[in-house]
């Protein structure tokens, strides 16, 4: 790992240092990689440190808070959603940096976040969603448990893909997939007897005679994690196939209404999730008149049952 010692708080990077930026991008990637973040996650990451690094180079000069300054002003014209993604992929690195003792102080705690407006869920329509679940379940083992598991249980892509065969458990009624946080579970996500993306999974673990290791598998020798290009190759191929266009994060957005207008309370949704924000779950929480009539009933049998 890179040594920087930093002597004042706004110079972070002394002149003609591009070596050492590299150096530290490239051991902090090398960390994501070891502490299993998902391919998509650390793809990002490269891409916006690698804008970063190319930016540093061609000023030529210290980096220091008025340099990040500059930089962050480069990105007033793209979307907030992108400049929220670099301000975030710039302030995890340098706090990385601080956590290593390479810097002082991390330099992005000066610059506030862009303001990000969450937009509305994009569930799937009802007829497309059939037509995507014949064309799934027509899909080769692989694809198929994959988007059965994004469908029933609205885990994000690159949970998905980020899942090994150690965090699963098929005891009898614990069946479920367990998602590490910073050193220990943080939160488990239940697969019920009636999902067919249990079903699908037991008889995929049989045949690929898996026992350890990523769950989605890719590469000649089937040793490496699948990619995230590959799964959104894969799913625009099935999309084209049922004649619907959607994005394959919609299905996340799809299996939270369900759940939500099914009357599964939005605090229980908020843990399958893994949403650390209530409001980000209540998005989804605009109940047609029938599911509040439901609970509405609900109650009612129990308060008659209290007297």
């Amino acid at each position: 790992m890179a040594d920087l010692a930093v002597k004042t708080v706004d110079t972070v990077l002394p002149a003609q240092a591009e070596d050492q930026l590299k150096t530290l991008i490239d051991d902090f990637l090398m960390d994501l990689e070891i502490s299993r973040r998902s391919p998509h996650t650390i793809t990002n990451y490269r891409s916006d440190l690698g804008r970063f690094q190319k930016f540093i180079i061609e000023q030529g000069r210290p980096l220091d808070i008025v340099l990040i300054r500059s930089y962050l002003g480069t990105l007033q014209n793209v979307a907030p959603s992108t400049r929220a993604r670099h301000h975030s992929a710039l302030n995890t690195f340098f706090e990385w940096c601080y956590r290593h003792d390479l810097i002082a102080v991390n330099p992005m705690s000066k610059f506030r976040p862009p303001k990000v407006s969450p937009g509305l869920p994009r569930p799937i329509h009802r007829k497309d969603l059939e037509r995507l679940m014949q064309a799934i379940r027509k899909s080769k083992p692989r694809e198929r448990l994959l988007f059965t598991l994004l469908a029933e249980t609205g885990l994000r892509i690159d949970e998905a893909l980020g899942i090994y065969v150690e965090d699963i458990v098929l005891g009898a009624g614990q069946e479920g997939i367990r998602f590490r946080g910073k050193g220990e579970y943080e939160r488990e996500i239940p697969l019920p007897f009636e999902f067919d993306s249990l079903k699908l999974l037991r008889a995929y673990l049989r045949n690929e005679d898996l026992t350890a290791g990523p769950l989605f598998r890719t590469g000649k020798y089937k040793d490496q994690r699948m990619t995230y290009s590959t799964a959104y190759y894969q799913w625009t191929k099935l999309c084209e196939r049922a004649e619907v266009k959607c994005d394959i994060h919609q299905l996340r957005h799809t299996a939270a209404t369900e759940l939500v207008n099914s009357g599964v309370g939005v605090g229980t949704v908020r843990q399958l999730l893994g949403h650390r924000n209530l409001q980000t779950t209540q998005r989804y929480a605009k109940l047609s008149g029938q599911t509040v009539r439901h609970e509405l009933d609900a109650f009612a049998r129990r308060k008659t049952r209290i007297r």
